[in-house]
């Protein structure tokens, strides 16, 4: 019992800790060159402490959703949760709730759009209202091999134009 109540203190501080010192004076030092800070998920998944402490101290929250939809594991709503995100925002009176959308550490080159616009309006319901694509790359060559990737054939599923679905990305907004 003594380890564990010196354990959750201890996390609490730490957490505590961060939270004001880092993410507090981050926001703080941004605010007063005029710049704005979001924040992705962090607490509780990489570093001890409180879900939703954070993003008091940024402009806009940010979760992620990955790529394909699945019931458990990778891909499930609560493999990286959108709900505290969106508590959180709700919570510090934010109007903006940033999602980095379609990660996948799948990728195939056969990514099915219509997969994407559904998981793109399955987060909007869920109260995210701006996504942040995962693996945009600026990439101002011609005659490049499509479709091309900075990232490898490894991670995210790769937003630039010579992906054969690019023409469609009006119909995802």
């Amino acid at each position: 019992e003594a380890t564990k109540s010196f354990l959750t203190t201890w996390r609490r501080t730490l957490g505590d800790l961060v939270a004001r010192n880092f993410y507090g004076r981050l926001s703080e030092l941004a605010h007063a060159a005029g710049l704005e800070v979001s924040f992705e998920t962090a607490f509780g998944d990489v570093l001890p402490g409180d879900l939703l402490a954070y993003w008091k101290y940024c402009d806009t929250p940010m979760c992620e959703f990955w790529q394909p939809y699945a019931p458990t594991g990778v891909g499930s709503p609560n493999f990286k949760p959108v709900k505290p995100c969106v508590s959180a925002a709700h919570l510090y009176g934010k109007n903006r709730i940033a999602a980095e959308a379609f990660t996948s550490t799948r990728l195939t080159w056969n990514e099915n759009f219509r997969d994407m616009k559904e998981q793109a309006i399955r987060h909007y319901a869920r109260g995210v209202t701006h996504l942040v694509t995962q693996s945009y790359t600026h990439n101002p060559q011609v005659g490049f091999k499509r479709p091309g990737t900075s990232f490898g054939s490894f991670i995210g599923a790769p937003f630039l134009r010579g992906q054969t679905w690019w023409g469609y990305m009006p119909e995802l907004t």
